[in-house]
C-alpha cells in the first residue's frame, strides 16, 4: 500500500503532494461493489487526498474502560464466555458470557467462522465492539459483535455506507498517508497556528480519523483554515488571468455628451462617479468585469447607456442582454430613444422573430451594421454572431446561468462585461466580497422604496386580503397577484387556479401572464393591465423584471415564505414605481417559523437591496463562486464563507506547503469567473 520512491531532487512538499494526488491502492477484499460504495463516498477518480477528507460520521470507541456502567448503544466492552454456543433464530448462533458483573449474550443472524466462535467461548477475555440493547433482567445483548486486534486505534472510525471491511481499507489508506506526511511539513507557520488556535494540518487530520487525541472542534476549523487559504490561492491565479489585456476603448466622448445634452434630466452625481470609473477601465487595457448594483429608479440602464456610448465611438459594437422579451423590449424602446438620434442603429433580437427578419438582422450585425443589440438569450444561440464585440451588458444578471453568460462573452475575445443587477444575488455578493468582480454601487434616490408598506398576512385571511383587493381595483387601483407556479400545490393554488377564481368575482378585469404563454400573448395582457382594461394581473414570478408600470400599487405574493429575499424585493418592485403610496402584501401558509419569519420581517422592515443580498447570503449560502451553482452552499467542505471570510480576510498561507495540495476546490474556469 506504499506509495512509489520519491525522486532524490524532490522537495518534501513536491513528494506530499504526488502522495495526495496518487490514486487509492488496490486492497484484497474490495471488489466492484465495494469500489462502488467507495466511489459513492469519494467520487469516481478517487485520490488519496479525497480518503483524508473523507471523515468518519462517527469514531467508534475501540478501548473498553474498566468501571463504565453499561449503557444501551456503541461500546467497547471486555466479554468473558459463561456459557457453550447456543442455537438463537432460524439459523444463528448465541453466546452467553459477562462483562464485568453484567450478563450480556452475543448473537449472531448467521453463524460465524468457527474458530473465532470457539475462542471466544473459551472463557478467556475478548476485546468486542458493537451496539448493546437492553435484554431484559438487566441484561444487554449485542448483534454481530466485532473483535478489536491490540494494534487497532482507540478510535475506529465508521463510515456511513461502507462496510467493515471497506471502512478498514480506508482507515489504512489514511494511516499510511499520514505516516508518509512530512510532521513538520505545514501551509501554516507554528506561529499563525498558534494565534488561530489550531493544530497543524497532520495533527487535525489525525484527530478528526481517530489517530490521535486532539480537539475535534480545533481539528475541523484547521480544515476550514485551509479550505479559506486553498480558495483564496485559487482566486488569485483567477484573478490574474481574469483581467487579460484587451483593447483600450479610448473615445473622445462626443457621443455620451451628446446623449448627456438630449436628456431632459441631469444624471445625478453617483452616476456620474459609476460612468466615470467604466470609462477609466474601459480605457486600461484590460477587460472590465464590473456589477452596477442600483435600486428600481436608481439609473442604471443609463449609467449603460453611457458605457454603450464610449463602446460605438471606440468603433465596437454592445449587446445587452435580459432575461425577458418584455425586459428586452423595454430596454431596446429606451435605448432606441436615447441613440438612434445619435446615429447610432439599435436592434431588437428576441426568439419570436420570424427569418424574413432575422437573417438580415444576423448580416447587420456581423457586417457591423447595427452597433447595438439587445436581446433575450437569443443573443447566446451560436450562429449570432458580431463584427466587433466590444461590450457586453448583462441586466438582472441573476436570472442567468454562468455557462449562458461565458457564451455571450466568447464572441469577443475581449469583450468587456458591465452587470446590472437591483439585487445582487449571495453569489454575486460573496464575489465581490473575494474582489473578483468589481462593484460600483448607484446611490438610491430619496426615499426610494419607502412608499411601499410591506406586510405578512396568513393565507387563513385570504378572502379579506381579495375583498380589499377588489374594493381596490374598483376604485381604481392596479394589482399585481403573484403565484410561484402555474399549476400550484395541494397546499395553494396556482396562477391558473388563481385567475380563475379571481375572474369569477371580476369578470373581464383579471389577466394573466405565465412563462408557458407565448410572447404575444404575455405582451397583449400585460398591455391591457398598464392601460387599466385589465387592472388585476395574476402571474407567476416571470413579472419579477421588466415589467415597468408606474399606476401598479399593490402586489400580492403567495408562498412568500418559501421565495428567496432577492426575488421578493424585487417583486415589490414593482409597485409603486410612480411615488405614489403602494403595498405589497405576503401570503404565507400558516405559522410561520422562527427563521421565516425573521426574513420576511427583514425585508418588511429594509427597502435596500444589498442589504437584503447580504442576509440571502447568510441564510442560503453563496453559490459555487469558482463553479455554476447560484445559491447553497458554496462547494466548501469545512468553510462557511459568511462567518469564516471576514475573520480570515487578511489571512495568507506562510508555510512551505500549498493549500491546494489538501483542498481540491470546484475547478477555475477564467471564462466562466469572467461571465459569472
Amino acid at each position: 500500500m506504499s506509495p512509489s520512491k520519491p525522486l532524490p531532487n524532490e522537495s518534501p512538499a513536491a513528494r506530499l503532494h504526488a502522495l495526495l494526488d496518487a490514486p487509492l491502492p488496490e486492497s484484497a477484499g474490495i471488489g466492484p461493489a465495494r469500489r462502488a460504495r467507495l466511489a459513492a463516498l469519494l467520487g469516481d477518480d478517487a485520490r488519496r487526498r479525497d480518503a483524508l477528507l473523507a471523515l468518519p460520521s462517527r469514531l467508534e470507541t475501540t478501548t473498553p474502560r474498566p468501571g463504565d456502567a453499561l449503557t444501551p448503544g456503541p461500546a467497547a466492552f471486555c466479554f468473558v464466555a459463561t456459557a457453550p454456543p447456543r442455537a438463537w433464530g432460524r439459523s444463528g448462533r448465541a453466546l452467553a458470557g459477562r462483562v464485568d458483573e453484567v450478563a450480556v449474550e452475543l448473537r449472531w443472524y448467521r453463524p460465524p467462522a468457527r474458530p473465532w466462535l470457539d475462542r471466544l467461548a473459551t472463557g478467556e477475555p475478548h476485546h468486542l465492539v458493537g451496539e448493546l440493547v437492553a435484554a431484559g433482567d438487566g441484561g444487554f445483548a449485542c448483534v454481530h459483535p466485532r473483535a478489536v486486534g491490540p494494534e487497532a486505534p482507540a478510535r475506529r472510525p465508521v463510515h456511513a455506507g461502507l462496510d467493515h471491511r471497506t471502512t478498514r481499507h480506508l482507515a489504512a489508506v489514511v494511516a499510511d498517508t499520514l505516516q508518509a506526511w512530512p510532521a513538520d511539513l505545514d501551509s501554516l507557520d507554528p506561529a499563525t497556528r498558534a494565534g488561530l488556535g489550531v493544530p497543524s494540518l497532520r495533527d487535525a487530520l489525525a484527530v478528526l480519523h481517530g489517530r490521535a487525541d486532539g480537539c475535534p472542534t480545533a481539528a475541523r476549523r484547521r480544515l476550514a483554515v485551509e479550505e479559506w487559504l486553498a480558495f483564496r490561492s485559487e482566486l488569485a491565479a483567477a484573478r490574474a488571468a481574469l483581467h487579460r489585456p484587451a483593447r483600450p476603448l479610448a473615445p473622445a466622448g462626443r457621443l455620451e455628451a451628446a446623449l448627456r445634452r438630449r436628456l431632459p434630466f441631469r444624471p445625478t452625481p453617483s452616476q456620474d462617479a459609476v460612468h466615470a470609473t467604466i470609462r477609466a477601465e474601459l480605457a486600461g487595457g484590460r477587460r472590465m468585469t464590473r456589477l452596477v448594483n442600483g435600486d428600481v429608479g436608481s439609473g442604471k440602464t443609463l449609467v449603460a447607456a453611457r458605457a454603450i456610448c464610449d463602446a460605438v465611438e471606440a468603433g465596437r459594437q454592445a449587446a445587452v442582454v435580459a432575461p425577458s422579451a418584455a425586459l428586452a423590449a423595454q430596454h431596446a424602446h429606451t435605448l432606441d430613444g436615447w441613440l438612434r438620434p445619435l446615429g447610432v442603429e439599435t436592434a431588437l433580437v428576441t426568439g419570436a422573430l420570424a427569418p424574413g427578419r432575422r437573417r438580415p438582422l444576423e448580416r447587420a450585425l456581423t457586417t457591423g451594421a447595427v452597433q447595438v443589440a439587445v436581446g433575450t438569450h437569443a443573443l447566446l444561440e451560436p450562429r449570432l454572431g458580431f463584427h466587433d464585440l466590444g461590450l457586453v451588458v448583462v441586466d438582472e444578471q441573476h436570472r442567468f446561468g454562468v455557462q449562458q453568460r461565458l457564451t455571450l462573452t466568447a464572441k469577443s475575445r475581449d469583450a468587456h462585461l458591465l452587470v446590472l443587477t437591483a439585487t445582487p444575488i449571495p453569489r454575486s455578493l460573496a464575489r465581490a466580497l473575494d474582489g473578483t468582480l468589481a462593484v460600483s454601487r448607484l446611490a438610491n434616490r430619496p426615499g426610494l422604496g419607502a412608499n411601499v408598506a410591506t406586510r405578512a398576512v396568513s393565507r387563513d385571511r385570504l378572502d379579506e386580503v381579495v375583498a380589499r383587493l377588489l374594493d381596490a381595483v374598483a376604485g381604481g387601483a392596479r394589482a399585481f397577484w403573484v403565484c410561484a407556479s402555474i399549476e400550484g400545490t395541494d397546499r395553494e393554488p396556482g396562477a391558473q387556479a388563481r385567475h380563475d377564481a379571481l375572474a369569477t368575482r371580476c369578470p373581464g378585469k383579471v389577466g394573466l401572464v405565465t412563462g408557458r404563454l407565448p410572447a404575444e400573448a404575455r405582451a397583449t395582457a400585460i398591455d391591457a393591465f398598464r392601460t387599466g382594461e385589465r387592472p388585476v394581473l395574476v402571474a407567476t414570478t416571470v413579472v419579477e423584471v421588466g415589467i415597468d408600470v408606474p399606476d401598479a400599487t399593490i402586489m400580492v405574493v403567495e408562498g412568500a415564505e418559501r421565495m428567496g429575499l432577492a426575488q421578493l424585493h424585487q417583486l415589490r418592485g414593482r409597485v409603486g414605481r410612480g411615488g405614489q403610496p403602494a403595498s405589497c402584501l405576503l401570503l404565507h401558509e400558516g405559522p410561520l417559523s422562527p427563521a421565516q419569519h425573521r426574513r420576511l420581517d427583514h425585508l418588511r422592515r429594509c427597502h435596500d437591496g444589498l442589504a437584503l443580498a447580504e442576509a440571502d447570503l447568510a441564510a442560503r449560502g453563496a453559490g459555487e463562486t469558482l463553479g455554476a451553482r447560484q445559491s447553497g452552499v458554496d462547494g466548501f467542505r469545512f468553510l462557511d464563507l459568511a462567518r469564516d471570510a471576514p475573520a480570515w480576510a487578511t489571512l495568507t498561507a506562510d508555510g512551505a506547503l500549498d493549500p491546494r495540495a489538501l483542498m481540491r476546490l470546484q475547478p477555475t474556469v477564467t471564462g466562466g469567473l469572467a461571465a459569472g
